[in-house]
């Protein structure tokens, strides 16, 4: 279940093994700033996983880390997506800060994120 603040590590992939499962034949959704990788659990869990993954590309270790705080609160918050039993991946482009004015870099990714739900709803896996 998700900590207070946080997710647990039982919502995260956490190995190479996880993220080279969802690598290979999973269904993919993808916009200019990332790209998700998406198929069912893969041991048949009840509750959905998360691994991100963002390369220094990206920029430095302060807008890595605000990325993946804002990804992971996302799905955090979001009931419908970790009750799914998948697996995801998001992998973020650098397209994401193209710009320098980051307020609208998050909110074009909390958008896209948004889109993402609504797909993620209406996919059967």
């Amino acid at each position: 279940m998700a900590t207070q603040y946080g997710l647990s590590k039982e919502y995260k992939l956490l190995n190479s093994q996880d993220f080279s499962y969802l690598r290979s034949g999973s269904k993919q959704f993808a916009c200019p700033s990332f790209k998700v990788y998406f198929k069912k659990a893969q041991f048949n869990l009840e509750h959905s996983r998360l691994g991100i993954s963002v390369t220094k590309k990206v920029g430095n270790a302060v807008r890595r880390n605000r990325t993946k705080r804002i990804i992971r609160e996302f799905f955090r918050t979001q009931d419908s997506l970790r009750v799914k039993g998948l697996d995801l991946l998001i992998v973020i482009s650098p397209r994401l800060y193209k710009n320098d004015d980051l307020s609208q870099s998050e909110g074009y990714l909390k958008t896209n994120l948004e889109k993402l739900t609504k797909y993620l709803s209406k996919d059967t896996l």
